[in-house]
């Protein structure tokens, strides 16, 4: 038979008799069933977004170590530039110090063969300096002076008239200035600044008269350089200037399109004869590699963009723990409310009260486990007969929820008829049994049932799979030893039977389910010395005290499982 077919037998059967068995058995200042502890109501859920700290000090720092980093790499670099374009115009400036003896040494030799042969002066002059005038050579045009007490008179000339023999009295001025015994004396820039050249002299004593050698040379068109790749020059904008500081008139060449230089410089002044060159010069790229130069701003971008990253990951993950949290919250809620509401219906498939009966003392307690927010399927009930006699069951359907609690009031319920019908504790396991099958319903019960006789205190109990029973009296306690049967709804060609045993005065029966006595890797002898130890310790309370010193010492750590314990006591 299913479990509907059971549930239409409990109706049947209560309704032939013209009212509910529940309320026939239930007297009023009986005791009665705790009623399920409440269940606070969760957190409510909010939808304001708080403010994420974290993430705005995640961005703060990222972007400040950035800054810093930035700027250190920026400042390196810009020193290192410094050091680097200082080395490229010493080097420039070292060139241009190789210079000075191509000037100085020809002129030097030309005037000392005028003034040692005076009378061939001329010819000898020319066959010496022709191999230095002409393209490609150091001098446009070289002449011979001779010089005298404010006097100069060109004697020859290889290549073209020089541009000072156009103003005879700056000539004059500029080689009766040369002195005999230092370096060559420098003129210029001569011309126009398309058309420019610069003038050197030296001069030399003879045996009766005075020398001097003067020799010009083309400066670029228009004064603008033109650098070969490769050279000290090729990294560099430059101007060169002469004399010391840099005067736009005294430019000699460049490659810069503007005076003066922009963007940082270095400058270094060369000796050149009586003046000496200036050269000012800024790196035309970076000196230390396009990347050195990009390094700075690719840090500013890049710890910029990691900062940010790493702010929204930080913000994704606190709103995911908030998030996660308000769901916990939730879940808990709800959670409760299944408990609670489990719970409710729990009692509500259970004895709102147990009937008093007279000599006897009785208290009931239904704990939920810890890990259920279902419906359990552990039930006890207590049926009086008559005056002298009553009916008790304590039974666990197993698995939980819904099918279970419906399994469990059915089986209350059809055990209230058959009782009703007179039939003792065997009998009525017996017909359960074929009420109930673990194949079709998918459940079984355990179940222990029992027949009281208050005057003559003696108990008939039979036995469906369920721990035994304990008798506690005031200085031990024992289990009751009688026949096991099957699970209700599992086959067995074996009918059950039922024992009668006696009970002290005094004595109390204590029916429990399995919750009260199963752990989870603990050995089940172990649950049932620790039971009957309990109960011996508290044999000397009130049925009441009794049970709950019972229940909070063994639920100090929680319940696996449901429990119901029912405890009966002889009072005389």
């Amino acid at each position: 038979m299913t479990t509907r077919e059971l549930g239409s037998t409990v109706v049947s059967a209560g309704g032939a008799r013209g009212q509910d068995p529940e309320a026939a058995a239930a007297p009023s200042g009986a005791a009665t069933t705790p009623p399920p502890p409440a269940v606070a109501p969760g957190p409510p859920v909010t939808s304001r977004r708080p403010v994420n700290r974290i993430s705005a000090l995640v961005l703060v720092v990222g972007l400040a170590m950035t800054a810093v980093l930035s700027w250190t790499t920026f400042h390196l670099n810009r020193k290192n530039e410094d050091r680097l374009l200082r080395l490229e115009t010493k080097q420039a400036s070292t060139v241009l110090s190789a210079v000075v003896p191509t000037i100085q040494t020809p002129l030097d030799s030309a005037v000392g063969i005028a003034a040692r042969n005076p009378d061939s002066s001329a010819a000898r002059f020319r066959n010496y300096i022709t191999a230095y005038v002409g393209a490609k050579q150091p001098f446009a045009s070289a002449s011979l002076w001779r010089v005298g007490s404010g006097s100069a008179q060109m004697v020859t000339v290889v290549g073209p008239t020089p541009r000072l023999a156009a103003d005879p009295a700056a000539a004059t001025k500029f080689l009766t200035a040369a002195k005999p015994g230092r370096a060559f004396d420098v003129l210029g820039p001569l011309g126009t600044v398309a058309r420019s050249s610069l003038g050197y002299a030296v001069a030399a004593s003879g045996r009766t008269e005075r020398f001097v050698v003067y020799a010009e040379s083309p400066l670029p068109a228009g004064r603008k350089a033109v650098v070969a790749p490769g050279s000290a020059f090729s990294d560099l904008r430059f101007a060169l200037f002469l004399g010391t500081s840099p005067t736009p008139g005294m430019l000699l060449e460049g490659n810069t399109p503007t005076l003066p230089v922009e963007g940082r410089t270095s400058s270094v002044q060369t000796p050149f004869g009586t003046s000496a060159l200036l050269l000012v010069a800024a790196a035309q790229r970076p000196l230390g590699g396009p990347l050195a130069a990009r390094l700075w701003w690719i840090l500013a971008i890049g710890g910029g963009v990691l900062s940010l990253v790493a702010a929204g990951t930080a913000e994704g993950l606190v709103r995911r723990r908030l998030a996660a949290e308000r769901l916990t919250g939730d879940v808990e809620h709800l959670l409760g409310e299944q408990r609670t509401i489990a719970e409710t219906l729990q009692h509500a498939l259970l004895p709102q009260a147990l009937p008093q009966v007279a000599g006897i003392e009785t208290a009931v307690r239904y704990l939920s486990g810890t890990n259920g927010v279902d419906i359990g399927g552990d039930w006890y009930d207590l049926v009086p007969i008559d005056s002298a006699r009553f009916f008790f069951v304590v039974g666990d359907v197993s698995g939980r929820g819904v099918p279970a609690g419906s399994v469990m009031g059915a089986l209350r319920f059809a055990i209230r008829a058959f009782v009703s019908e007179g039939h003792p504790p065997d009998v009525v396991l017996e017909s359960l049994r074929k009420m109930l099958d673990v194949v079709d319903d998918q459940h079984f019960a355990t179940a222990v049932c029992g027949l009281a006789d208050v005057e003559r205190h003696e108990v008939t109990i039979a036995n469906a799979g369920h721990p035994p029973p304990l008798c506690v009296t005031s200085d031990h306690a024992v289990y009751v030893d009688t026949p096991v049967g099957v699970p209700i709804g599992v086959a067995s060609p074996h009918a059950y039977s039922s024992s009668s045993v006696t009970v002290p005065p005094g004595a109390t029966l204590l029916i429990y389910t399995d919750g009260l006595i199963e752990r989870r890797g603990e050995n089940l002898n172990a649950g049932l010395d620790r039971l009957r130890a309990l109960a011996t310790s508290a044999a000397a309370l009130p049925v009441d005290a009794m049970l709950d010193t019972v229940v909070s010492e063994i639920a100090q750590g929680g319940l696996d499982d449901d429990t119901a314990i029912l405890g009966v006591r002889w009072l005389s």
